[in-house]
């Protein structure tokens, strides 16, 4: 996706709250993400928050996406090969 042509001349979004440590959890598995996780996760957040364009917001809350969803389906799938594989 062109983010720069994608969401030109739109205005910002509003700033985003962190998470809290304990708050982000595993839809698939209900596993609670360990704190160096929602670390990263609220780095996203602030790095969206620090812009004002639009384009890089977008980039922005896509990767953070991508990264928290990434890690759901890797608890799924040790969910799923069973505790041998954990």
């Amino acid at each position: 996706m062109n983010y720069e042509r994608e969401f030109l001349g739109q205005p910002p979004l509003d700033k985003q709250p962190l998470a809290q440590y304990g708050d982000l959890k595993c839809q698939y598995t209900g596993v609670t993400f360990s704190d160096a996780t929602v670390e990263a996760y609220n780095q996203y957040t602030r790095d969206f928050n620090r812009t004002n364009w639009r384009a890089t917001q977008e980039f922005l809350l896509d990767q953070r996406h991508k990264f928290i969803h990434g890690l759901m389906y890797q608890n799924l799938e040790k969910l799923q090969l069973g505790p041998s594989v954990q």
